[in-house]
């Protein structure tokens, strides 16, 4: 058996070190073998080392340009780097026979849907469900993202009730379904079907290996010790933190764990519990353990009512007074935290806000602070040219943060943590959301059911932050 067909069983089978080897081998028998190259880059995939694997395919078509699989390789690496025209610039080079393929229309109508050309990535997307000779659930899925950026809810269910219908087990779909369910507030189907979630799946799937997910969300009569742990971003972290004051974890011995950047904040805000940022901690000495996000599906959370409107974080009065006479600002006006970028994913990127759109919005003698906790170069001489105060190097962890944050008037900032941890403050707090933002923050409301200080300014168009200076000046928010 040669040592390719030794790799794509390897793979086959997710050894990923197996299948390096043997495709390495293979590469050293022969350093022009192209299908090596695609294996290798196909492992690389697997690690979400995209960079590689990209440079990997692209080696394989340098070797053989009618390799299809090392084509539509190289275009879903370049896709998951946001390289959108990079990937569309590819798949347009494909060869007729090529274009009639149902993975060449799924990732076309992926990137198209990136670069905001909704129409034509639902053209895509149907001629594949045309030709697929599977049950096109995936088109039917991605159908639905489109018609929910572009605010047609009701299609949008359609078409995810549909992809239900034909896999009624399918988890992608029904978490498709449930983050469209929450965004137009119905939370009573939302929240259950929120538990099919990618990362409540895996934890159940590798129940005998993972130190920390090993229990799955259950319910025992009296769980005298209880174990609720972080599973997604901070933002998701400190939304749901709220919960920890529910009535169900009173009188109970609860422990919570959280990132290491949240540690000491969740500390101090919580402090009849026991907190952590462990990551080897045995849910098996546990009664009860659960995700912080499991928690509104089972204690059947379903109504605005039963949010905790009033701040549920604190900072330490002490380290307030600290952060407080560190900055030695004289103020002439009001005191502003601007934030303008969350994550580096580039699928994230519509929600980041250009640095010109603060010359619009903040008033004149405003003292601006910067809550970015990691700037560039070009961000740095911008701030320099307004004569804002970088906090960077002082914001070890959110503890720290919140301790700033407490000394201003008004937080400003795109969809990120910051706003999360404003709003769990009870700071006001203005967020400028893209067009088509997070479920989170629902649709057509200029408030949030999770924050009451928080105040919400949408894109009227995609793409389009001028509107939201505009809002912001009208309504006089600043």
């Amino acid at each position: 058996m040669t040592f390719n067909l030794l790799g794509e069983r390897a793979l086959e089978d997710g050894n990923l070190e197996d299948a390096e080897l043997n495709f390495a081998q293979a590469l050293r028998q022969n350093p022009l073998d192209s299908i090596a190259l695609d294996g290798l880059g196909r492992v690389c995939l697997r690690r979400h080392a995209f960079a590689l694997a990209a440079e990997l395919f692209q080696k394989a078509l340098d070797l053989n340009p009618r390799q299809v699989v090392s084509q539509l390789n190289l275009a879903r690496s370049l896709n998951e780097l946001g390289q959108y025209e990079r990937t569309l610039d590819v798949l347009e080079r494909s060869a007729d026979d090529v274009r009639s393929l149902p993975e060449w229309l799924l990732l076309r109508g992926n990137a198209l849907r990136a670069c905001g050309r909704y129409q034509e990535s639902l053209e895509c997307y149907s001629l594949g469900l045309t030709l697929t000779k599977t049950d096109g659930v995936e088109f039917l899925v991605n159908k639905a993202n489109v018609l929910t950026e572009q605010k047609n809810f009701e299609l949008a269910g359609k078409a995810l009730v549909e992809a239900s219908t034909r896999e009624p087990d399918n988890h992608h779909v029904l978490f498709n379904l449930s983050l469209l369910r929450l965004r137009v507030g119905d939370w009573g189907e939302g929240w259950p079907l929120h538990e099919h979630r990618p990362q409540v799946i895996a934890d159940i799937a590798r129940a005998s290996q993972s130190s920390l997910a090993t229990k799955v969300p259950h319910s025992i009569k009296q769980p005298k010790k209880i174990l609720l742990f972080f599973e997604q971003g901070l933002g998701d972290t400190i939304q749901f933190l709220r919960f920890v004051n529910h009535e169900y974890f009173c009188d109970r011995s609860v422990t919570i764990c959280v990132p290491t950047s949240l540690r000491r904040l969740a500390e101090f805000s919580f402090p009849s519990c026991r907190v952590t940022d462990q990551k080897d901690i045995n849910p098996e000495n546990f009664d009860q353990s659960l995700s912080l996000l499991s928690i509104p599906a089972f204690i059947r959370f379903d109504s605005e009512r039963d949010v905790y409107s009033t701040p549920y974080l604190r900072a330490d009065p002490l380290r307030v007074a600290e952060a407080r006479k560190s900055l030695q600002v004289e103020r002439k006006g009001l005191a502003i935290g601007i934030q303008w970028r969350g994550s580096d994913n580039p699928k994230l990127k519509n929600r980041s806000i250009p640095l010109g759109i603060f010359d619009k919005i903040l008033p004149e003698g405003a003292v601006v602070f910067s809550l970015r906790k990691e700037v560039t170069r070009e961000e740095k001489l911008w701030l320099q040219s307004r004569e804002v105060i970088d906090l960077s190097d002082s914001m070890s962890d959110f503890f720290e943060t919140a301790a700033f944050i407490e000394n201003l008037d008004v937080v400003v900032t795109c969809d990120t943590s910051i706003a999360h941890l404003a709003g769990a403050l009870g700071k006001r707090v203005v967020v400028l959301l893209p067009y088509a933002g997070g479920w989170v923050w629902m649709e057509s409301r200029q408030d949030s059911p999770w924050y009451s200080s928080m105040s919400l300014v949408r894109q009227q168009s995609p793409g389009h932050w001028e509107s939201c200076a505009d809002t912001i000046r009208r309504q006089r928010l600043l």
